[in-house]
């Protein structure tokens, strides 16, 4: 609890890790895909998940 994910690259990678990140917390946390995406978007609205990306 309390951690804060960062991502830097590409834009590309960047969805993918989001993707990845969404269905991990779906997976572990015993969340709907729904809720699970709520729960990142409210770490992004926290500044707990952090993406920095370009375009190549």
């Amino acid at each position: 609890a309390g951690g804060y994910v960062y991502v830097c690259g590409a834009t590309l990678m960047g969805t993918d890790v989001h993707k990845a990140f969404v269905e991990l917390v779906q997976t572990h946390g015993a969340k709907s895909v729904v809720d699970a995406t709520r729960y990142v978007q409210d770490l992004q609205h926290n500044h707990r998940y952090i993406q920095e990306l370009w375009s190549a």
